[in-house]
């Protein structure tokens, strides 16, 4: 009996082990189709800021190109203002320079005027000082020429000339006075005239420089302009090869992903499948049964209490329990092992002990193995045809007082003693991770 069971746990641990090698050959594979979605999404992401970026660029060249078209027109609107301007101060230049050559004419007149003057004062004092001294002299003679009358008269004569020369010298002094005031107010004018274009020439020469100064800077903008026209062109060229590379990539990852999808929808169907498996178990548990054996609607586990097949604290099978045992349990495993359609998804039939709380764990763990034993021994003795394939299946444990029975929050010490006999489909725990991780992903 040892040697048996010692065969059926290494068959157990083998396919329980190859079963977890399955489920993790499954989450890999589906950790990669989650890294595969990951990508897909962040590479269609970049996709489309790639392409709003270069639509950004794109409108910012055009409106780059708009004003270089009127920065264009301003050039040529302030070329043609500075050709105007330039030919208008030609015009001033030779305007300034005949009146240069008319103001030094006219400062030469007069510098020739002044000198005139000059000798004409110096003549009006000569003959103040030659009159005084004739004065004198007529004063000093005055009493000679009493005598004499004709020279007096003479004298007089003399004296009314020099006064009539006087006077007219007085008023060619004064008329020249007159003309040179003129001359100074025309001097003056001429002057002032010469400031004004001086002042207009020194505005427009810093008007032109001013223009000048803009032109180098728009010609610069222009340049600038044009060496960033070139890099956004030369950018725009490598986006554009980018862009073909990802779309490239991306109709890569569509196809591998459509496959893998595809795939996906066929695991799906087959976990369907398999799920739908133990409700399909359970339905034909219960048709066969009837009404005799309670089996849970959920688990299709049958549970049995311990007052009924044992004394409080003993692991033997009462004699009178022994009918009833045989009556709930041998249709059972006889409808697993006689239909084809229910025993070839069974990975294991399980006989679990469990006792309630009263005692030690390990107490309660050895009396809970060994009723689980001598259910699992009875039922080896019962006359099953296929009783090999039973042995293949069947496994029997203790669980102590770990899975209590509660009731309004309270241990129901008589429910917790108890035998469960349950079964489970073959890579039911595999299966159940990947329907979870499904769940997930959806």
């Amino acid at each position: 009996m040892m040697k048996r069971n010692n065969s059926n746990n290494n068959n157990t641990n083998f396919w329980i082990s190859y079963a977890d090698l399955m489920a993790g050959l499954l989450f890999v594979f589906i950790l990669l189709i989650g890294a595969i979605i990951v990508k897909y999404s962040f590479l269609e992401k970049r996709s489309e800021l790639l392409q709003d970026t270069l639509n950004t660029e794109s409108s910012a060249l055009i409106q780059a190109k708009k004003l270089i078209n009127e920065k264009n027109k301003k050039i040529s609107l302030t070329l043609e203002e500075l050709k105007q301007t330039s030919t208008a101060l030609k015009v001033n230049k030779q305007n300034l320079e005949k009146s240069k050559k008319t103001l030094t004419n006219k400062n030469e007149l007069l510098k020739n005027k002044d000198i005139a003057l000059l000798d004409l004062i110096k003549e009006k004092e000569d003959l103040r000082i030659y009159l005084s001294l004739k004065d004198k002299e007529f004063k000093d003679q005055s009493q000679v020429l009493s005598n004499t009358s004709v020279l007096l008269k003479n004298k007089e004569q003399d004296l009314l000339k020099n006064k009539i020369l006087i006077i007219s010298l007085d008023k060619n002094i004064k008329k020249l006075l007159t003309t040179n005031n003129n001359k100074d107010k025309e001097l003056k004018n001429i002057s002032k005239k010469n400031d004004l274009l001086l002042e207009s020439l020194n505005s427009s020469y810093i008007v032109i420089d001013e223009k000048n100064q803009n032109l180098q800077e728009l010609l610069k903008t222009i340049l600038e302009k044009k060496v960033l026209l070139e890099n956004f062109k030369q950018n725009s060229n490598a986006l554009d090869d980018e862009i073909r590379l990802l779309k490239i990539r991306i109709q890569e990852k569509e196809d591998k992903f459509a496959a893998v999808a595809q795939d996906l929808v066929i695991t799906k169907n087959k976990i369907k499948n398999f799920t739908g498996m133990k409700v399909k178990v359970i339905s034909l548990l219960k048709k066969s049964l009837g009404r005799d054996i309670k089996i849970d609607a959920q688990s299709g586990k049958i549970i049995l209490s311990s007052n009924v097949l044992f004394e409080q604290g003993k692991s033997q099978l009462k004699p009178e329990a022994k009918k009833a045992l045989k009556k709930a349990v041998y249709n059972y495993f006889n409808t697993i092992l006689e239909n084809d359609d229910i025993n070839k998804h069974i990975d294991k039939i399980i006989i679990e002990g469990h006792t309630n709380s009263v005692g030690s764990f390990l107490y309660n763990l050895n009396l809970s193995q060994k009723r689980a034993f001598a259910v699992m021994d009875f039922i080896f003795a019962q006359d099953f045809k296929k009783k090999d394939k039973l042995r293949h299946l069947v496994i029997s444990s203790g669980r102590s007082y770990l899975d209590p029975v509660y009731k309004n929050n309270i241990e129901d010490k008589e429910a917790s003693r108890r035998i469960e006999i349950k079964f489970s489909l073959k890579n039911e725990e595999a299966i159940k991770e990947i329907e979870a991780i499904l769940k997930v992903t959806r």
